[in-house]
């Protein structure tokens, strides 16, 4: 293995310390002040740099919050820090000599949800200051920091290249979902949904886009025969960084289309409340309330239902398109 051209086993411990920092799955703390752990027990350790770290990793806050700080003995008081604050404290230590390197070991595999965003965030400032970061994950939470993906499958490469092409090829086959119309299927599609997104960003576009989907498929319902197998595809794509497109087919004619006229026409009234209309204009005005387009057609016995959503555009953790 090489670093910069050079063979890792003839550079002397310090040096590697100094180049490359290392954050494993499960961190562990050891017996002494969070001080001496951010810092490795180095005998020269400068506060400094400790707090330097500690403020990129995100965890400068929780310890000066902390009646002795620094000093904290993180071995006595062994349950004083949550999953997530043991890893951001790890990181502050994979991180105090400022390496140039960074390898991560699934640094979010036991983290929730605020765990992840605040990894997230502290990975971000990381890139900012330039350092290389190498992630092995299977949580897609992070992905979004990531310019090139390099795809594993039983110990095999089958893919690298930009993230959005290795997610573009990965994705192909997951776009596209054929349920039962019954309301037992409702949260197999709100899941399959969510499984689109992929970049801590997309919070907002995922919720809109289950929504969208939600009442399409709530319309269908409404809109047929209730004493019958039903069955509709659903497909999935996005248009750009910020906007997606969700549609149903079903294998037989609708006479919902008619109704997006008159329901859009209704919405003009703000007067008007939709939950006050029968449930399939109910959901045509939910539809249209929320999505950028919508729309309803009919043909050959066969009816396709289309929305589109989008969010503001603003910061991404990733320049990239899904």
């Amino acid at each position: 293995m090489l670093l910069e051209e050079t063979d890792i086993k003839t550079l002397p411990v310090p040096s590697l310390a100094a180049h490359v920092g290392y954050l494993p799955q499960q961190a562990h703390l050891f017996h002494g002040t969070l001080a001496e752990n951010i810092s490795g027990f180095a005998a020269d350790s400068n506060g400094t740099r400790i707090v330097a770290a500690a403020k990129t990793a995100g965890v400068h806050g929780l310890i000066s919050a902390l009646p002795k700080s620094y000093d904290t003995d993180i071995g006595s008081h062994a349950h004083l820090l949550s999953a997530g604050q043991k890893q951001r404290v790890a990181l502050a230590r994979a991180i105090y000599h400022t390496p140039r390197y960074l390898f991560l070991d699934e640094p979010n595999a036991l983290l929730d949800a605020a765990g992840e965003r605040q990894l997230c965030a502290a990975l971000a400032r990381l890139k900012k200051m330039d350092t290389t970061i190498v992630m092995v994950i299977h949580r897609s939470g992070l992905m979004g920091l990531a310019d090139y993906v390099l795809a594993l499958e039983q110990g095999r490469m089958v893919d690298f290249g930009p993230r959005t092409e290795v997610l573009g090829r990965m994705h192909v086959g997951r776009r596209r979902i054929e349920l039962p119309l019954m309301e037992t299927s409702l949260k197999d599609l709100t899941d399959w949904i969510g499984t689109q997104f992929t970049r801590s960003g997309d919070a907002d576009l995922s919720k809109k886009t289950e929504l969208l989907a939600t009442e399409i498929f709530n319309l269908a319902l409404a809109d047929g025969p209730n004493d019958e197998l039903r069955a509709a595809s659903f497909h999935f794509c996005f248009l750009n960084e910020h906007s997606c497109e969700i549609s149903m087919t079903e294998d037989r004619p609708s006479s919902a289309g008619p109704k997006v006229h008159k329901v859009t026409s209704l919405l003009k009234n703000p007067d008007i409340n939709p939950t006050g209309l029968p449930p399939d204009e109910a959901a045509i005005a939910v539809i249209s309330r929320i999505s950028d387009a919508f729309d309803i057609r009919s043909a050959d016995g066969q009816t396709v239902f289309r929305a589109a959503a989008s969010t503001p555009a603003g910061p991404l953790n990733g320049r990239a398109a899904h």
